[in-house]
């Protein structure tokens, strides 16, 4: 039995807010969150280091980055090949984030640095700007409550999966 329930392009819902917030709870990978979680885990590999860490979009009292007893030499011969071929020699070193890491620990400041940077990346991505930019078109529907619906309108107005 279909749901009789209307469901709305983010244009056309009649309480934008809500669909904010169901995005910004429901979205995470929109954040660097998982990308910063991972590179951090590829350098400690690589660099044999001693880390751990626990990461959120935003700002909060129990976030840490800890990163030690790693390979100073290894970090310090990768540096210096960066800055000669302009590149990096693990395939996995090639983000965004990845700058963000080595200045951290070149200053022996990673945690301030890579924290600061996941958490202004994450005010964009979860701005209301950025969410409209991004979701308010033919692909997404959303429920009265907000939610993103698994269903959509075709062509004539029906309402079917959209899966």
């Amino acid at each position: 039995m279909e749901n009789k329930e209307p469901i709305f392009k983010m244009c056309d819902h009649p309480d934008l807010e809500i669909v904010f917030a169901w995005l910004r709870t429901n979205m995470t990978h929109l954040s660097l969150v998982d990308l910063t979680l991972k590179r951090l885990q590829d350098f400690g590999e690589f660099l044999n280091a001693e880390y751990a860490m626990k990461i959120f979009p935003f700002p909060d009292p129990s976030e840490y980055i800890i990163f030690q007893n790693y390979n100073l030499d290894l970090f310090k011969r990768h540096c210096i090949w960066r800055k000669l071929k302009g590149l990096t020699p693990n395939k996995n070193w090639d983000t965004i984030i990845d700058k963000h890491i080595v200045y951290g620990l070149r200053s022996n400041n990673l945690e301030k640095i890579v924290l600061d940077h996941v958490h202004r990346s994450s005010e964009y991505a979860f701005s209301n700007e950025n969410l409209y930019e991004i979701f308010n078109n033919e692909e997404y529907f959303f429920e009265i409550d907000g939610s993103k619906s698994i269903y959509k309108h075709n062509g004539k107005g029906e309402k079917v999966l959209n899966l």
